[in-house]
């Protein structure tokens, strides 16, 4: 018969590490996120996280050799649970869930934006350049009529706050009168500035002929991924997009 202190070194104490080591992966990850707790940084490289699942993980057979041939084979099945999780948890993170795929060749993907000078909601003209010095994301939409835009600007309050705290910039712009988009913005509390293309110059000169679309400018100005977003249902959500702006500081 093992002894209880074999017993534990054994049995419980892998299936406790092998518990961290799941839990503190995918699930508290998502846990960690859908709370807001876990800050933009980490959000597509949680390296807390996979550092205590690898510790969890190597710790497993750490505590002497198993007496027995079963009790090995346990740490193994163990380890390889563990190293699971870690797997799992950096492919997801780092990979799958943030992947932006291809911008659409209408996009002129590497070109500057223009010189425009655009109103807000106030009235008052705004450089876009001016708008340069950090990260954006420019949402071109129909305007306030268009009930997709309406709707894909409204998903994107869940999670623009944390982006615009962490140095990220959003500029809606449309061919709405200012005295429309203040009326809209102030119906929708709208933490971001929408802006008055009436010409509509922009859209169709950076988003290939079509008025809706999304562009991630880096620092400088320079596009460096867009969407054609006719359809803002089958678009990647918007903390993705948001999360690649972040990545161009």
């Amino acid at each position: 018969m093992i002894p209880w202190s074999g017993v534990r070194r054994t049995i419980v104490r892998p299936l406790v590490l092998t518990a961290v080591a799941v839990v503190c992966s995918l699930p508290g990850y998502w846990i960690l996120d859908s709370l807001r707790l876990l800050p933009v940084a980490l959000r597509d490289r949680p390296w807390p996280l996979e550092a205590i699942v690898l510790l969890a993980t190597a710790a497993i057979g750490t505590d002497g050799r198993a007496p027995d041939q079963g009790a090995r084979r346990f740490m193994i099945a163990c380890t390889l649970v563990g190293a699971l999780a870690l797997f799992s948890l950096v492919v997801f993170t780092h990979v799958a869930r943030f992947a932006l795929g291809e911008t659409p060749h209408e996009i002129a993907r590497g070109r500057a934006l223009p010189r425009a000078t655009l109103e807000d909601e106030q009235g008052h003209p705004v450089d876009l350049a001016s708008l340069t010095g950090r990260p954006m994301l420019l949402v071109f939409y129909r305007g306030g009529w268009c009930p997709s835009c309406r709707a894909q600007l409204t998903a994107l309050l869940p999670e623009v706050q944390r982006f615009l705290n962490a140095g990220v910039a959003v500029v809606g712009i449309s061919p709405d009168p200012p005295e429309i988009s203040a009326r809209w913005s102030h119906e929708l509390a709208l933490p971001f500035p929408l802006l008055s293309d009436e010409s509509q110059r922009l859209a169709p000169d950076l988003c290939g002929g079509s008025a809706h679309c999304q562009l991630v400018v880096d620092s400088t100005g320079t596009i460096r991924w867009g969407s054609l977003t006719d359809n803002w249902r089958l678009n990647l959500p918007p903390s993705v997009v948001l999360q690649a702006a972040y990545r161009l500081r």
